[in-house]
């Protein structure tokens, strides 16, 4: 699901067939940012789990994290 509603956001193919289109609502905006938060997490920590000798998609999404925060926190 974090996938799919992130950035740059679901294809038309992938909203027609969930049933519905981009959040809207404040709510719905507000569960998208978690799912963000959550998917840059898993990235983040992935990469150290597997012991990648480096983990360049790791360090693009702790710096990630810190946009997600100030969304979420806001």
């Amino acid at each position: 699901m974090e996938t799919q509603f992130g950035s740059p956001g679901p294809s038309p193919a992938f909203r027609g067939g969930y049933g519905a289109d981009l959040p809207t609502t404040e709510s719905e905006r507000r569960r998208r940012d978690v799912y963000t938060l959550y998917l840059h997490l898993v990235m983040s920590i992935e990469g150290t789990y597997r012991q990648y000798p480096e983990d360049p998609i790791g360090d693009w999404a702790r710096a990630q994290l810190i946009d997600d925060l100030a969304r979420i926190t806001a």
